[in-house]
């Protein structure tokens, strides 16, 4: 079953700025836990594929907390561009890490078909192929694994899917915000080599390429005082 609405999650954690962070397919605001930013965190907890253009005007509008910088991740950063290119007004600008252009139909049946047969299996294996560092892995697996495999129903999952097939392209090209995209070098849920078709060229894009990283770099140390200058 659906959620009536997207669920936004207000988190005062004392500073005078806030970020709305915006997790990826298969995950929720936990995910942001790892990277530890001087701002208040707005998580964007559940999406309902049905109304999550509106649910963020309304909830945005009712915080009066616009304009507000959106750092979204994997699908995450879909959803921030759609935010983006419908609101504008309520973006000023944004972060895009592990964004990929558009992941082919026949991959996603694939992924679909293995949910069903293995919900669990599959998750496990997505997980683990979103780290460059095993250890970095290990720390995710003991912390945030098992809450992930019981967090997200089999229909949710499959409901979601369907974000991950829109380009981003052409919505990139039209965006008028200053927009920062971070990727890992050894991404291998949305390969690196890609990027560098997506990015236009336009001076309101600044792509930063990190080494020695996968498709989840929070644990990174580098990453957040990249993010802190960006944000």
């Amino acid at each position: 079953m659906k959620p009536s609405k997207s669920i936004f999650i207000y988190k005062d954690r004392g500073y005078s700025k806030t970020v709305l962070c915006v997790p990826g397919w298969a995950m929720d605001g936990a995910i942001f836990s790892f990277l530890n930013l001087p701002f208040n965190y707005i998580i964007m907890d559940q999406v309902n594929p049905d109304s999550f253009l509106d649910d963020f005007r309304d909830y945005i509008r009712a915080m009066s907390l616009f304009p507000i910088p959106i750092l979204g991740f994997s699908l995450g950063g879909k959803l921030g561009i759609e935010y983006a290119k419908h609101f504008s007004e309520y973006v000023c600008s944004l972060i895009l890490v592990g964004i990929r252009n558009v992941y082919p139909r026949p991959f996603l049946d694939t992924v679909g078909d293995q949910l069903q047969k293995n919900k669990s299996g599959f998750l496990i294996q997505f997980y683990k192929n979103c780290f460059f560092d095993s250890t970095h892995y290990t720390l995710f697996k003991n912390s945030l694994l098992k809450h992930y495999l019981t967090r997200f129903s089999l229909k949710y999952l499959m409901d979601t899917l369907s974000f991950l097939e829109t380009p981003l392209k052409e919505t990139l090209n039209e965006l008028q915000v200053p927009i920062t995209i971070f990727h890992g070098k050894e991404d291998k849920v949305a390969p690196c080599e890609e990027i560098h078709h997506l990015i236009p060229k336009k001076s309101n894009v600044n792509s930063i390429i990190l080494d020695k990283c996968g498709h989840f770099p929070f644990f990174d140390k580098r990453i957040k005082n990249l993010m802190m200058r960006q944000i």
